[in-house]
């Protein structure tokens, strides 16, 4: 190797480890320092949504210079996460204060980067009918910039392997998706597609938004947004979402012909790790949880984490189906439930006064033997001090038949001033004991408490017990 070989090879080294501003000043410096650095300049991107002015620039620049979009692997287009209007207020100040503008000059420029995209740039309107076709026209996106800026990348970075959309109020850009290149004569021919490498994608969806006819990817998160949380998933089609390993879904409304449509298509059959949070449909009450416990073991057989957990604290009350076996589930090995999804809320449980579920009562009827880490969240404390005994025979029993390596259990202690201290000492006892209990047989325990939504603390592990939080005093 001679030593301009081993000097740029340096240089390179040096280079990943920089951060995007300093990448984007050697970018400036001269054409061999440029050269090194922009393909880790434009390998990582985000762009927050209030920013149109940036891309409005990364457009034009890919547009421009077509070398540098095969770089970008990664694109995240985030919201910002407060007031809209005044975040994008802030945001043009920001970028009237770092160009030494006016703001008038600022939207401006703005105006001049759309109109350059919309009348004035033959070129971009080739690059996108070269893609997808001459039916396309640029005046769809008169209204729509930032659609149509985001539709530009996506085209272009055809090397992307992770896509992160949030706060999407409307259909993501359809040319930008895989519908468009279902007989495209690039995949005949080997050239390179939109898409054609992604591995995840994640989308952020907002009030009232749909969800187009999705491109093949290994990996999906969907999670919705406002009151209206309406999800069309797509499900139509033999080739909608390709051979899937992971799926996650978190406040989305759907209903169950379609969740069930969705799971038994044939390109799930390799999922691997489904996770689905706080689901549902406004006009149904509840899942027929039973008939889902079927379909999953039938339809997901390699499954190895599922997580199906709902709203911290809400309780559904009325006849309803729970989970039932998910015996049929062969390698599964991780499983985290809510209480309220094991627990059978008819008439006949409520007069009996059954509290414990079956599946910690008969195990053998109910977990599958590969099975290692058990998590049951929204517990009501209620439920464990009331049958104290019970409770840790039940525990126990799971734990020693199954062999569990972990089991974990999330309640929900109330205020500590709403209870008495002795109330409290009993329950700091009990966990103690359950836990001590469960450490003899070989299984960790971890107990915790719900403080909302998405947060919780830990009330009790070997070696450890809560006195103290700003919810409870122990």
């Amino acid at each position: 190797m001679s030593l301009s070989e081993l000097s740029t090879e340096l240089d390179g080294l040096i280079i990943q480890q920089l951060p995007q501003y300093a990448l984007h000043a050697l970018t400036l410096t001269n054409k061999y320092y440029g050269g090194l650095a922009e393909p880790y300049l434009y390998r990582n991107i985000k762009v927050h949504d209030t920013s149109k002015y940036s891309m409005a620039r990364l457009a034009l620049n890919l547009v421009v210079r077509k070398e540098l979009a095969p770089y970008i692997r990664s694109f995240e287009l985030v919201y910002t996460r407060e007031n809209r209007i005044r975040a994008r207020a802030s945001d043009i100040v920001r970028m009237v204060k770092a160009n030494h503008l006016k703001t008038d000059i600022f939207n401006d420029r703005v105006e001049n980067v759309r109109e350059n995209f919309l009348t004035r740039s033959p070129e971009v309107k080739k690059i996108i009918q070269d893609l997808v076709g001459p039916q396309f026209t640029l005046k769809r996106f008169t209204g729509q910039f930032l659609g149509f800026l985001l539709t530009i990348i996506l085209l272009l970075a055809t090397n992307l392997e992770h896509l992160q959309l949030e706060d999407i109020d409307d259909e993501i850009p359809h040319e930008a998706c895989w519908e468009r290149w279902q007989g495209s004569t690039q995949r005949a021919s080997g050239i390179s597609y939109p898409f054609h490498k992604l591995k995840s994608l994640e989308l952020s969806i907002g009030a009232e938004a749909s969800i187009p006819m999705l491109p093949p990817t290994e990996s999906l998160k969907i999670r919705g947004q406002g009151d209206n949380r309406l999800c069309w998933l797509p499900h139509k089609g033999p080739r909608t979402i390709g051979d899937m390993c992971s799926l996650e879904l978190q406040d989305v409304q759907i209903s169950q012909d379609d969740l069930e449509t969705m799971i038994s298509l044939p390109q799930m059959r390799s999922m691997k790790h489904l996770k689905m949070t706080r689901i549902g449909h406004p006009t149904l009450e509840t899942y027929d949880y039973r008939r889902l416990s079927q379909l999953l073991s039938t339809s997901l057989p390699t499954l190895k984490t599922l997580e199906w957990i709902g709203e911290n604290g809400v309780y559904l009350h009325g006849t309803r189906s729970p989970f039932g076996s998910f015996r049929g589930l062969m390698q599964l090995e991780e499983l985290t439930l809510d209480y309220q999804y094991l627990k059978p809320w008819t008439a006949v449980a409520i007069s009996l006064h059954i509290i414990h579920p079956e599946h910690i009562i008969h195990p053998e009827a109910f977990f599958p033997a590969s099975l290692k880490v058990l998590r049951i969240t929204n517990v009501p404390s209620h439920v464990l001090m009331s049958l104290q005994r019970e409770s840790a025979n039940y525990i126990l029993g799971t734990a020693k038949y199954l062999g569990l390596s972990r089991f974990d259990l999330y309640t929900d202690l109330p205020w500590s001033s709403s209870i008495g201290i002795g109330w409290m000492e009993a329950i700091r006892k009990f966990m103690a004991e359950l836990v001590s209990s469960l450490d003899d047989i070989g299984t960790s325990m971890r107990i915790y408490n719900h403080i909302d939504q998405d947060d919780s603390e830990l009330l009790c592990e070997k070696g450890y017990a809560l006195i103290c939080s700003r919810r409870i005093c122990m």
